[in-house]
């Protein structure tokens, strides 16, 4: 598995070498390939770049927070997409009610019903 994220990485990197401007597709699929704290750099440098990261991006960051047991990233993610004007899907309560079950948060995860 840790050789997924570092392939990703890899590719992701190797497309800048040649010149070649990431998308959001290509974003969301690094991120979705990565540890969360990767993800998160990832979102950074999206942001950086100038492209707006959609639904699809936070689905895969709070994600890759949950593998993480990281709850607390896990929220502030799904916190900034209001900043961003995202609505939250199914996918991304799903998988934000499993960061909070999986580390035993289940005061916040009633809030979020």
């Amino acid at each position: 598995r840790s050789l997924q994220w570092d392939r990703a990485l890899a590719c992701f990197e190797e497309m800048q070498d040649h010149e070649l401007q990431p998308g959001v597709i290509t974003f969301n699929a690094a991120i979705s390939a990565c540890h969360w704290s990767h993800g998160a750099d990832l979102l950074a440098t999206m942001c950086a770049h100038k492209v707006r990261p959609d639904i699809i991006t936070y689905n895969a960051i709070i994600g890759a927070c949950d593998k993480g047991r990281e709850w607390r990233q896990a929220m502030a993610h799904y916190e900034d997409m209001s900043m961003l004007s995202l609505r939250p899907d199914a996918i991304t309560v799903n998988v934000l009610l499993r960061a909070l079950q999986g580390c035993g948060r289940w005061i916040e995860a009633s809030e979020l019903l």
